[in-house]
């Protein structure tokens, strides 16, 4: 499932690039009885928490990508080019002490445990260190596991994969949450720990999605020597994927139009001045698509929460970031999910697609509960934060990218809102 979106037509010959399309969406339409089930299922939230920020540094750009005209667009040109932000030197002291090596087996007895170790092509020696790690936990109906970190670095990548694939539908497991980078680049050619460190990381990788994965901090400690290989293996799985994405304004680009879909939310007044300064240049001009954001967004992106307590979680998730987008002091009832589902209920209502910045997109389970938030920006752009962890800054993705992120633990739909107030300031 995708969003197929137009992008802007440029007003002057193509720049020279790699041009991206990206595949139509599975169209989900829900009406108001839909809203109405699904609000009374919604996930469990979160505690009250702090909005104090951290700047990450960027730690590399890819070359700028234009994507191609098709049929004009109400937010212009955009330009895109990829980066991967790491968090600020503080956090390594702050993710050594997340317990990685505990999990979580839901509903769940050791003669079920078995069968579906053995399913998913676990080997029989495996299966039975990983059984003799279990006991029960009535707080899950299940079983918590220790297994050995010696266990945890034999995994074959399938079974990683998959044992990990289960683990994640249950919050309290750090596969829940697991770092995350884009595949197709080496994670941690970079990152200067020792060789047998890294080849130990490298085993430890799986697939979630188009992302590559890491969780086992733990199963890594006999390979880190100093508080410098714990720095920098804690920097590393902390760098983040993001877009860096640029507004193009020619001389003859449509100002009106411009101000409109970006000044959404009555802040046409403040963005008008700065698209006009743009329009005014012999060649025009681009500017961030951050400083066109409401405050909330423009005060985050590209940073990463402030660190506290010791768990790696905080109150400061993908639905508290999406339904504070228009507030000017954000609501940390948002990390409430009674508070998430009233507001969704009583000040948004369901569209077809999105269409306009600050749509919200939902992706749900199959039983109708939410796995993920966003705020959609302009043409397959969202503006998100990935989950509580301390680790996820917020950031823009590319809906496709995200949304395959998201199916590899269990999104199957995809419904979109707008809010009401906004939609009457349109009219």
């Amino acid at each position: 499932m995708s969003i197929k979106t137009a992008s802007g037509t440029a007003k002057r010959p193509h720049r020279r690039g790699v041009y991206l399309r990206v595949s139509p969406p599975r169209l989900a339409i829900f009406g108001v009885l839909l809203l109405g089930s699904w609000v009374a299922i919604w996930l469990g939230g979160r505690a009250h928490g702090s909005t104090s920020l951290k700047r990450p540094s960027v730690k590399h750009a890819a070359r700028s990508v234009t994507r191609p005209a098709t049929r004009p667009a109400p937010w212009g040109t955009l330009e895109f080019t990829r980066i991967d932000l790491s968090p600020p030197p503080d956090a390594a002291e702050r993710f050594a002490s997340v317990d990685t090596g505990t999990w979580y087996f839901r509903d769940c007895d050791p003669a079920k445990l078995a069968q579906t170790l053995e399913s998913i092509g676990m080997p029989a020696e495996q299966r039975d260190r990983l059984l003799k790690s279990c006991s029960p936990e009535p707080i899950v109906n299940g079983l918590i596991a220790k297994p050995e970190p010696s266990l945890v670095r034999a995994f074959s990548p399938d079974v990683r994969t998959a044992l990990y694939r289960i683990l994640a539908a249950e919050a309290r497991n750090p596969q829940a949450e697991p770092f995350r980078h884009r595949f197709g680049n080496d994670w941690f050619a970079a990152s200067g720990l020792p060789d047998e460190a890294v080849l130990v990381a490298r085993r430890l990788l799986y697939r979630r999605g188009v992302m590559e994965a890491f969780v086992d901090v733990g199963a890594m400690s006999p390979y880190l020597k100093s508080e410098d290989d714990r720095a920098a293996l804690f920097r590393t799985l902390c760098s983040q994927s993001a877009l860096l994405v640029m507004l193009r304004v020619w001389p003859d680009s449509d100002l009106d139009a411009l101000t409109s879909y970006w000044g959404a939310g009555g802040r046409e007044r403040q963005v008008r001045p700065l698209l006009e300064s743009l329009k005014r240049l012999p060649e025009g001009g681009s500017i961030s698509v951050a400083q066109l954001m409401p405050h909330f967004a423009r005060s985050r992106i590209y940073t990463f929460p402030q660190l506290e307590g010791t768990s790696a979680n905080g109150p400061q998730d993908c639905h508290w970031t999406t339904f504070n987008f228009w507030n000017l002091t954000p609501n940390d009832g948002f990390s409430q999910a009674a508070n998430v589902g009233s507001e969704l209920a009583t000040a948004y209502h369901p569209i077809e697609i999105p269409r306009q910045l600050g749509d919200v997109v939902f992706f749900l389970n199959e039983k109708g509960e939410g796995v993920h938030s966003a705020v959609y920006v302009a043409d397959d752009v969202v503006f998100t934060k990935n989950g509580s962890n301390m680790a996820a800054p917020w950031i823009f993705m590319h809906l496709p990218d995200l949304l395959t992120y998201y199916e590899a633990i269990g999104a199957t739909k995809t419904v979109y809102f707008r809010k009401n107030v906004i939609e009457e300031a349109k009219r």
